[in-house]
């Protein structure tokens, strides 16, 4: 009884973190022309994770078998990342960033072919965890040091940082310790799994915050804009 609630437990998570990853994806479509390449960077991944999600629902994968689709998106996000922050941090750092997120790349499918192979991937996810992680903490950095007086709250950046850092610190303990983990639940793999959903919804409910905050600002600057035209 026990696990039949755990499962439907999993499965529930599964299919909140679809329907969010399309919210995210609505959200950030809206006014696309007005829309900044850091949103454009986010409604990307979240559409790779509703691919993603079709891919494995649509295929017959079984087990240790979705570490094919899950590299892919890896693969991806590392070059989508990149860009992301490439625009945060002001169209500077391109040439650590990019050669980072290539080394990555190049580390996962090593991983795949010939370390890990058709096991948990824990290596890449680690790597995308602490890259992520890491970049979140730099854009934090920046932000205190730049930007001492800015309203940080209007910024969407702020919170689509913020939603990588909860993920990254929260993914790289859990795969850190996937086999203290796994063995503390009795080899209850699904219960790991489930922690992790938690993680990506946290993430995605953040996501979605920074797109609110920033199709208020483009509705503040229309106004403004509206108003002036007005008075001339």
């Amino acid at each position: 009884m026990t696990y039949t609630m755990t499962l439907e437990h999993y499965l529930f998570l599964g299919e909140i973190e679809y329907f969010l990853s399309g919210v995210i994806l609505l959200l950030s479509l809206l006014f696309s022309s007005r829309r900044s390449v850091e949103v454009k960077a986010i409604g990307f991944i979240s559409f790779c994770g509703v691919l993603i999600g079709i891919v494995m629902h649509t295929l017959p994968l079984r087990g240790k078998e979705v570490n094919i689709p899950t590299l892919c998106y890896f693969i991806v996000n590392f070059l989508t990342i990149a860009i992301l922050y490439f625009q945060a941090y002001g169209r500077r750092y391109g040439k650590i960033l990019f050669s980072v997120a290539g080394f990555f790349t190049v580390f996962s499918i090593v991983n795949i072919l010939y370390i890990q192979q058709m096991d948990i991937n824990t290596y890449t996810s680690m790597a995308y965890a602490s890259f992520v992680l890491t970049l979140a903490v730099v854009y934090f950095y920046r932000l205190l040091v730049t930007l001492p007086v800015e309203q940080v709250q209007q910024l969407p950046m702020f919170y689509f940082s913020a939603a990588f850092l909860f993920y990254g610190a929260g993914t790289f303990f859990l795969y850190a310790a996937t086999n203290y983990l796994v063995k503390f639940f009795y080899e209850d793999v699904l219960i790991y799994y489930i922690f992790h959903n938690y993680v990506v919804v946290f993430q995605q409910l953040i996501f979605i915050r920074g797109l609110l905050v920033d199709l208020r600002n483009i509705r503040a600057k229309h106004e403004i804009k509206s108003a002036a035209h007005k008075l001339q």
